[in-house]
C-alpha cells in the first residue's frame, strides 16, 4: 500500500495562511476571566468570522471509491462552516499510463455522489502525471446568498412575525452572553471511512463474518452524507461545527480545540462506533478513534438536550462526548482513566 496524501487543513491551515488572507487567529482566553465566559467569547468571535465559498477535499488512493469520501467531505466542511453548496468541481490526476476507462470509473463514483447530494457537476480537470494511483480533488461551491445561517434565521424570522419565536441571530446573541457550559456533541460514527475501506480492500480476511454482518457495513455509506445533521445542528443550538477526515475523531477533537483556541474534557465510552467498526479494527489492530471519519460532525451547544433531541427524531445518530474548557488542556476519560490528546498528523490506516 502507498502513503496517502493529507491536505494542510483546520488550523494549521489558518496560521499559514491567516497573513494572505487578513485573518485574525484567535488568541488564547484572557487569563483570569470565568472560564464560561471565556468559551463564550472563543465563539463569539468564531460566529463572526466570514463565511466561505469554498471548501475542497483530496484524496490519494488506487480505488475510485474515494472520489465519493472526497465530495462527501467537500460538501460537508463547507455546510459545517455555515455556507451552502451550489455546485462541484472536481479534479483527477492519474499515471502517465492510465486509461480512459480508469478515469471514467472515478468520475462515476463522484457523479453518483453528487446525484445523491443533488449538486451540479461545473467543471472537471483531468490530468495525466508522474503519480501512482489517483489523486482525487472535489471542491464544493457555494454562494453569499444561500447561507444556512442565513436559512435558519430566515425561517425563525417566519415564526416571529407569527408570535412563535425571535430570530435565530438573536437568540444565538442570548445563549452566548448567558453563563452556560459549552458541551461537544458529535453526530455520526467515528472510523466510518476507514470501516468502508478495510471492509472493501481486506475482505477476503473479513469473510467469515456474517453476511447480515457485513451488509451492515454498506449502511456505513449513507452516513457520509451529513447535510441533515448540520442543517438541524444550525436550527437546534450548534454555535460552532467542524467536520473531519484522515485523523479521526481524536484529529477532529483537536481541531476543534486549536480553531477556539480553547480546551476540552471528552468521555471516550460516549463515542459513537459501529460494531462493524470495532470488529474490523480488532482484527487489524487498529485504533478506530484515529481512522478516517467522513461524515462526522463536532457541534458545540449550549443546549445539549434541544439539539440531542432534535437530531434523534431524524433519525441520526449522535451523543454528548464532552465540554469545552477555558484552559489549554485537552483530556480524554476512560471511567477513573485519563489521558492527554495528541496533535495527531496522520491516519491510522496510512503506512
Amino acid at each position: 500500500m502507498f502513503p496517502k496524501l493529507g491536505d494542510l487543513s483546520g488550523p494549521e491551515y489558518d496560521r499559514l495562511t491567516e497573513k494572505l488572507f487578513g485573518a485574525d487567529y484567535l488568541s488564547r482566553p484572557v487569563s483570569g476571566a470565568g472560564e464560561r465566559a471565556a468559551v463564550a467569547e472563543r465563539l463569539r468571535l468564531a460566529a463572526r468570522a466570514e463565511k466561505p465559498l469554498l471548501a475542497e477535499a483530496t484524496l490519494w488512493g488506487t480505488e475510485p471509491y474515494r472520489m465519493e469520501f472526497a465530495v462527501y467531505r467537500a460538501v460537508n466542511r463547507l455546510l459545517a462552516a455555515g455556507t451552502e453548496s451550489v455546485q462541484l468541481g472536481l479534479s483527477v490526476t492519474a499515471g502517465a499510463e492510465a486509461a480512459e476507462s480508469e478515469f471514467r470509473a472515478v468520475l462515476k463514483r463522484a457523479q453518483a455522489a453528487a446525484k445523491r447530494l443533488k449538486l451540479p457537476i461545473a467543471n472537471a480537470e483531468l490530468r495525466r502525471g508522474s503519480v501512482q494511483g489517483f489523486v482525487m480533488t472535489a471542491t464544493a461551491a457555494g454562494s453569499p446568498a444561500r447561507s444556512e445561517n442565513e436559512g435558519g434565521r430566515a425561517a425563525d424570522a417566519d415564526r416571529a412575525e407569527a408570535g412563535e419565536a425571535r430570530p435565530a441571530e438573536a437568540q444565538a446573541a442570548e445563549r452566548l452572553s448567558e453563563p452556560a457550559e459549552y458541551k461537544i456533541v458529535m453526530t455520526g460514527y467515528a472510523g466510518a471511512e476507514g470501516t468502508l475501506e478495510l471492509y472493501h480492500e481486506r475482505e477476503p480476511e473479513l469473510a467469515s463474518l456474517p453476511k447480515h454482518f457485513r451488509k451492515g457495513v454498506e449502511e456505513l455509506w449513507e452516513t457520509l452524507d451529513a447535510g441533515k445533521a448540520i442543517r438541524l445542528g444550525w436550527r437546534n443550538g450548534a454555535l460552532f461545527m467542524t467536520t473531519y477526515g484522515d485523523g479521526g475523531v481524536f484529529r477532529g477533537l483537536w481541531e476543534l480545540g486549536e480553531r477556539l483556541r480553547l480546551g476540552m474534557e471528552v468521555w471516550l465510552p460516549d463515542i459513537p462506533l459501529r460494531q462493524q467498526t470495532v470488529e474490523a479494527c480488532e482484527r487489524f489492530d487498529v485504533n478506530p478513534y484515529q481512522m478516517r471519519g467522513g461524515g462526522s460532525v463536532l457541534m458545540v451547544t449550549a443546549e445539549p438536550e434541544r439539539l440531542l433531541a432534535a437530531l434523534w427524531d431524524a433519525g441520526v445518530e449522535a451523543a454528548e462526548i464532552g465540554r469545552l474548557t477555558a484552559d489549554a488542556a485537552r483530556i480524554l476519560k476512560n471511567q477513573e482513566e485519563q489521558r492527554y490528546l495528541e496533535p495527531f498528523r496522520t491516519d491510522a490506516l496510512a503506512i
